[in-house]
């Protein structure tokens, strides 16, 4: 294969999976965030913030 073909068809690729991932929007617009979830000009939390309590009742010791 020539390197005009192999480039052709790296183009051709992208442009296919640029097309494909654009889909028609949201992936489950069922899906609703709870009320207290926040906003994009009140956000839920901060990244690197540690939380009060950890996300899950389980822990380590727990896990058979």
């Amino acid at each position: 294969m020539t390197r005009s073909k192999l480039l052709m068809l790296i183009v051709l690729l992208g442009t296919a999976l640029a097309v494909v991932a654009q889909g028609p929007g949201i992936l489950q617009p069922q899906m609703k965030l709870a009320a207290d979830a926040g906003t994009y000009d009140a956000p839920m939390g901060k990244l690197g913030d540690k939380p009060a309590a950890p996300w899950s009742g389980t822990d380590r010791k727990s896990v058979v």
